[in-house]
Order: structure tokens, then C-alpha cells, then sequence
């Protein structure tokens, strides 16, 4: 071992830490996170089919009448 030291310091560490003191620490500098709208390129919207938009408003009409009746049945408890 190059530095005599090194186990007196392991020693100082395990008895006021525990083993959790031995344990490696991260150094330095953190890495820098790719943010994610950068990297993503716009890519134009799908235009929908004619079915697809009268399926999609189905599915919001069948929606809104659930939600009306649900308020309708607690204002009526």
C-alpha cells in the first residue's frame, strides 16, 4: 500500500460509520442529463382519416354522457 495511513482512515471511518462509512462515495463532478426535447425532432401530426375523427369524437361523446350520468345519479343521493 502506498499510504500507511489508508488503514487507520478505514479503521476511523468503520467505527464512527459502520460499514456504510467504507463505502465508495461518488466524486466529482455529476454528469450533465441530455434533455429530452432537444434531442427530439418534431415530426409532423399524423393527418387523421375521416372514420378515425368521428371514432374519436364517439369516444369523447361516450365519455362526457358516463360523467353526466354518474353527476346525475350523486345529485340525486
Amino acid at each position: 500500500m502506498p499510504n500507511t495511513g489508508t488503514i487507520s482512515t478505514w479503521e476511523k471511518l468503520y467505527h464512527s460509520y459502520g460499514f456504510s462509512g467504507l463505502l465508495a462515495k461518488k466524486r466529482g463532478r455529476p454528469s450533465m442529463k441530455k434533455s429530452k426535447s432537444k434531442n427530439k425532432v418534431n415530426k409532423p401530426k399524423k393527418e387523421l382519416s375521416y372514420v378515425e375523427k368521428l371514432e374519436q369524437e364517439v369516444y369523447q361523446l361516450r365519455m362526457e354522457n358516463d360523467l353526466l350520468k354518474k353527476w346525475h345519479a350523486l345529485m340525486k343521493q
